[in-house]
């Protein structure tokens, strides 16, 4: 303990304080630069931080994907994610299935984590996400309305949603879409 400094931080912790309390000349600390890098390389190169999509948007996906897979439609999804920075803001955004040649985007809207928005006021008013920071349904709406926003403004890429609610239909028109665009083009 000899290398403890008159605040009692060891190196390592010096060094964890300095990233976070060194200001860059861009106005933002070490660590603040370091994210950035990290979710613009993320971007750059189609991975995603999560460690894929989950389980059950894989299965409730599969159709589409096996579509895409056999018209032999390249698309972006699970372990290669598509992402963008918003530009206005600053935020980072990363969309479950991307489909670039057609500017489709597909997020699938579980119910545990998304409100859906056809829910009566009573339910939109006691949904909260299962774990993490406490948001309201307006919170996550507002967040994922932004998103698409984002999307379709610097990218020109339409979002298209898969409900829980309503996977099945939302699957059906999705994949209707997707075959009036491979017969177009």
């Amino acid at each position: 303990m000899a290398n403890v400094d008159a605040l009692g931080r060891n190196g390592y912790r010096r060094q964890a304080d300095l990233r976070l309390t060194t200001i860059m000349p861009n106005g933002l600390s070490v660590e603040q630069n370091a994210h950035i890098k990290q979710k613009n390389t993320l971007i750059a190169t189609h991975t995603t931080g999560t460690g894929g999509a989950s389980k059950i948007s894989k299965k409730v996906l599969s159709p589409i994907l096996m579509f895409l897979t056999e018209s032999q439609i390249p698309y972006y999804f699970d372990r290669n994610e598509y992402g963008i920075r918003d530009i206005d803001t600053n935020n980072y955004y990363f969309f479950d299935l991307t489909i670039t040649k057609y500017n489709i985007a597909i997020e699938y809207q579980s119910a545990a984590w998304h409100a859906n928005p056809t829910w009566d006021s009573t339910k939109l008013n006691k949904w909260s996400p299962p774990r993490g920071p406490k948001k309201t349904a307006r919170d996550v709406l507002a967040y994922d309305q932004a998103k698409a926003a984002a999307l379709l403004k610097h990218r020109n890429i339409v979002t298209h949603y898969i409900w829980e609610d309503s996977a099945n239909q939302d699957i059906d028109r999705i994949l209707c879409l997707l075959k009036i665009q491979n017969t177009i083009s």
